[in-house]
């Protein structure tokens, strides 16, 4: 009965993983089927180009009407023909992409309608049956707007990771239409030598009272909102061609246009030059987006597959097992010693004898006695040999990085330069690997020793923060970094592990967050008393975030000891931080919300150095401070940071604009001191300019800009 149990045990194992293996092939083969799907279906923004190349061609076609309307000359429509082709073919193009493509059929029937009515409002404009300086309207009502419709409703269907920039895209193509629609207008009075009628200027005042530059400064892709910031502001895209708009008005009842059309085309034309230099950056920034859900795919079908190749072979493995088991049994019925000793290859044959003849006494206290003195001796081994790992691998990787630093010093060229900062920058992270599994171990075996010795809190800190960030340099992160200026001077702790844990929490976040995505590191106290200190610590990306399910996973992972894979990966580091926190007194704790980011935060306390000195302040009580900052639809770019830090002097702070700060240096009501943001200050001359002023000007810089 009990070796049917056991065959029959061992069948169900066979087909349990059996079924595991087909189960997983089936999942495999899904993923690869929805790469497959992905990887031949056009990107999402191939559409949304075939609209804007639509629109381009619809605004050419409108110019070249406006002007030959202009003229009274009919007999000219014939130079439409080849740009109304032009329009015609694009129109088509984005009718066959949205029919042959099941992710935009839906758009099919409207953009043939559309193409339908395009046509119907050529035959009204040549057979003159409207007003010739309205005809733009009709564009502009029954194509343009219709288009935007089709757009929002795209817009509408993407993932949230580009949904941002797809809007902030629309914007500008909004822009491009409103400044063709008043491009139009004015070219036709001008050529036309006609008046401003008060129905035109109703016309216009709607146009212009929309032309203004969409709110940016909720981007979270800082990368987008830097470039956008340095290219143009907000006041400086009204000025372009504001002067030129002035002198129609005041001329428009007239017709007497001081104005040329030449003028106007050029400011026109530095407008334009501008909307392609955005819209050449919202295609690069959105087509990168779009590669990452693809490469995402890649990876689930590896995963997928390796874990049904590798159930495959474990499955062989275990028939093998089974049906080798099964001969022994069959060949040999003589009673035999327990399998569990006899086939313990990593004894020795010494070793193996002397379990033999135990054995063979039936004496189960020596039995015993040996494996325990086994058990020993095993873990005696073990130890020795990781004590011995940082000399043997962690130092040899401690000289590669010292060659390599040392060459980088050389006369390289750019392609040597780079090889060698790769070759540095993974040979560093190998040894802080090995350097974290070797103090987990200490940890687990409860040796690993936290030093009681005093230091300095925040020297430390930002010693190891600034340290690390020059390192990740190439990572293009924006790390937003506040240490509470009055922190302890001297502190009683393990400083190296402290910054041990908060550096691998920085490094983890790092690995989580997009390129031009952001990590802020908050250093605070938030309790203090004559001997002790609490300090908190978080730590925040901007990465994917978890939901609460995966949260809660990832808590399990860190402070238990399970080995499985979470969203967050199953990274040493965060572990390690969690073991040292652990140690130290403290709890590890996540909160994280999905689509937006991760926060790690613990809180330690520390005893106070009775004789250090208090931490000094300078107060600027009696100083203006002034910040430069970029001020674009009525909102200030605040480095909030910096306005804690200056509240902790007690000084009188002030936000500027370029405008405000020339006016008041015009006054002579300069501030004291001001901060300017190099972020945002990179264009020749836009600094220059300021550096005769009275005034001590501070340059806020990045590490890169620094070094």
């Amino acid at each position: 009965m009990k070796l049917l149990l056991d065959r029959v045990l061992k069948l169900l194992i066979i087909a349990l993983m059996w079924s595991g293996v087909v189960t997983l092939g089936y999942l495999t083969y899904s993923k690869y089927q929805q790469y497959q799907h992905q990887l031949a279906s056009p990107p999402s923004f191939t559409f949304l180009n075939a609209i804007h190349q639509t629109v381009k061609a619809l605004q050419s076609e409108r110019q070249k009407t406006s002007e030959i309307l202009s003229q009274n000359n009919h007999t000219l429509f014939a130079l439409l023909k080849p740009l109304r082709e032009h329009t015609n073919q694009q129109l088509q193009q984005t009718i066959h992409l949205s029919k042959e493509n099941p992710d935009f059929r839906s758009y099919t029937v409207s953009l043939k309608y559309l193409y339908n009515e395009l046509q119907n409002i050529r035959i009204v404009i040549d057979t003159g049956k409207t007003d010739d300086e309205f005809f733009d309207t009709l564009y502009h009502d029954k194509i343009f707007r219709f288009l935007e419709e089709i757009v929002v409703s795209f817009i509408q269907l993407q993932d949230s990771r580009t949904s941002a920039e797809y809007r902030l895209y629309l914007e500008y193509l909004k822009l491009t239409e409103y400044s063709t629609f008043e491009n139009n207008l004015i070219t036709y009075k001008l050529l036309k030598g006609a008046v401003i009628t008060p129905k035109d200027m109703s016309h216009w005042d709607a146009v212009t009272s929309k032309d203004l530059l969409p709110d940016f400064t909720h981007l979270k892709n800082q990368s987008t909102k830097s470039y956008l910031v340095k290219l143009l502001t907000s006041q400086q895209y009204k000025n372009i061609r504001q002067n030129e708009r002035d002198m129609m008005k005041i001329e428009a009842g007239e017709a007497n246009y001081a104005l040329s059309v030449k003028l106007w085309h050029n400011k026109i034309n530095k407008r334009t030059a501008y909307y392609n230099q955005v819209f050449d950056h919202l295609r690069k920034t959105i087509q990168n987006l779009e590669k990452f859900p693809l490469e995402q795919r890649k990876e689930e079908v590896k995963h997928f597959a390796l874990e049904t190749i590798g159930l495959f072979i474990l499955w062989i493995i275990l028939i093998l097992l089974f049906s080798r088991t099964k001969h022994e049994k069959s060949v040999d019925k003589k009673p035999k010693k327990p399998k569990t000793f006899k086939e313990m290859d990593y004894f020795s044959k010494e070793k193996q004898q002397e379990i033999n003849d135990l054995i063979e006494n039936r004496d189960s206290h020596q039995i015993y006695k040996f494996l325990v003195n086994f058990s020993e001796e095993a873990n005696r081994s073990r130890d020795f040999v990781l004590s011995n790992i940082s000399n043997e691998i962690y130092s040899p990787f401690n000289q590669i990085l010292d060659h390599t630093n040392q060459l980088l010093q050389t006369q390289l060229d750019n392609d040597q330069t780079e090889h060698l900062q790769i070759i540095t920058q993974k040979t560093d992270h190998i040894a802080n690997n090995i350097r974290d599994v070797l103090d987990l171990s200490l940890i687990k075996e409860k040796k690993l020793k936290l030093e009681n010795a005093a230091f300095e809190p925040l020297e430390k800190f930002e010693t190891a923060l600034e340290m690390y960030i020059a390192k990740v340099s190439y990572m293009q992160i924006d790390f937003q970094l506040f240490i509470d200026p009055l922190l302890p001077t001297l502190i009683l702790g393990d400083h190296q592990k402290l910054t041990q844990a908060l550096i691998s929490l920085v490094d983890n976040a790092a690995k989580h967050t997009p390129k031009s995505g952001e990590v802020a590191v908050t250093i605070k106290r938030p309790f203090e008393d004559d001997h002790t200190v609490h300090i908190s610590v978080s730590v925040t990306d901007s990465g994917s975030g978890m939901t609460e399910e995966q949260t809660q996973e990832l808590l399990q992972s860190i402070h238990g000891s399970s080995e499985e894979k979470h969203h967050a990966g199953n990274d040493i580091g965060l572990k390690l931080a969690s073991q040292i926190v652990t140690l130290m007194g403290g709890t590890l704790e996540v909160e994280s919300v999905l689509d937006q980011g991760t926060t790690y935060t613990f809180s330690l306390i520390f005893h106070k150095i009775d004789t250090a000195l208090p931490r000094k302040i300078t107060v600027m009580k009696k100083l203006r401070i002034g910040i430069l900052n970029p001020h674009i639809e009525g909102y200030y770019y605040l480095n909030k940071n910096l306005e804690t830090y200056l509240s902790y002097t007690q000084a009188s702070v002030e936000h500027y604009t370029d405008e405000k700060y020339l006016n008041d240096k015009a006054l002579g009501k300069l501030p004291d001191i001001m901060f300017i943001d190099h972020m945002y200050r990179q264009r020749s001359g836009e600094f220059e300019k300021f550096l005769h002023f009275n005034t001590r000007i501070i340059m806020l810089t990045t590490l890169d800009q620094k070094r």
